[in-house]
């Protein structure tokens, strides 16, 4: 069985629908041998239906947690992340060794932000051994090494955890002990906790396993042959100004998803009307292009 967990707040249902059509629609093989787990801290009617839907339909084991009250009010006494795109779910995955089942020993965590471009088999197979969890270094590792005093800092947002030795060790405690006498520390959150704590245990994966997408970069910048995209920083591919032809994914694994239909956000902000702005015209500008091209070879 391969085991798959989300840990998602309702401001992401939409983006988890995209993510998991993803998964499921690259996933090699029998279905039936895919569990995906999706930990969430309010769900309603509808979104348990969508749910239900893909299930039936891909014949994958899909099954929804909901924290009950108690267990979101402990995720809020932990320290905010400096980031302003993070939430209180990003905590949500240092808990799933509880969460889950005890005879899952090992589960591939994945950030709702990620489009999945190849079956996920071949990242579920690495064997852990006596490593914690295992991931791809942050695009800033070394800074964050540094800050740390760690020898390796992953991105938390595609991770292979050993279930097995997180409860042995009790590595969420030591998270939270860490997250309280840190706070300082503590820019990225978990990821930082993570990191810090597990310094030693760390297993480094591939770049292809969590290929980094931010729209500010230069096109020589994108991730070669990923399997996995991630689109880090604030500015995500469901707003209407991000300009990075990768998130095209997102919108083609949208289209046919239960969640389909949905529009891009609209800029509220100056920067993002500009960003816009600036998209309009480079698309305009390649429409042109195509269009004299055109003209030219039939003139030709």
């Amino acid at each position: 069985m391969i085991n798959v967990a989300y840990c998602l707040d309702k401001n992401y249902q939409q983006h988890f629908g995209a993510s998991i059509l993803s998964l499921l629609l690259n996933f090699k093989g029998d279905a039936r041998q895919l569990r995906v787990f999706v930990v969430a801290d309010e769900v309603d009617k509808d979104f348990a239906a969508r749910i239900d839907h893909l299930s039936a339909l891909f014949q994958a084991t899909i099954q929804l947690t909901v924290l009950n009250s108690s267990e979101i009010e402990f995720f809020e006494n932990l320290p905010e992340a400096r980031l302003i795109q993070f939430s209180k779910a990003i905590y949500y995955r240092l808990h799933l060794a509880s969460i889950l089942p005890n005879e899952v020993d090992k589960v591939l965590y994945i950030d709702c932000d990620t489009i999945i471009l190849d079956s996920i088999h071949e990242l579920f197979k690495i064997d852990l051994q006596n490593y914690v969890v295992a991931g791809v270094p942050d695009i800033v590792s070394r800074r964050h090494c540094r800050r740390l005093g760690t020898k390796q800092y992953i991105n938390s947002g595609v991770m292979l955890m050993n279930l097995s030795l997180w409860r042995e060790k009790k590595i969420a405690d030591q998270c939270y002990d860490w997250l309280n006498t840190n706070p300082d520390l503590a820019r990225l959150g978990d990821q930082c906790a993570i990191n810090a704590v597990n310094d030693g245990a760390i297993k480094i994966l591939e770049s292809k396993w969590n290929g980094y997408v931010a729209p500010q970069w230069k096109l020589s910048r994108n991730p070669v042959n990923p399997s996995i995209l991630h689109f880090i920083t604030g500015d995500k591919p469901w707003h209407a100004w991000y300009s990075r032809d990768l998130g095209d994914y997102y919108w083609r694994y949208l289209g046919v998803s239960p969640w389909k239909g949905a529009t891009p956000i609209p800029p509220s902000r100056l920067f993002m009307q500009h960003w816009l702005a600036k998209k309009l015209v480079r698309i305009w500008n390649m429409f042109s292009h195509a269009r004299r091209r055109s003209d030219l070879n039939e003139n030709n």
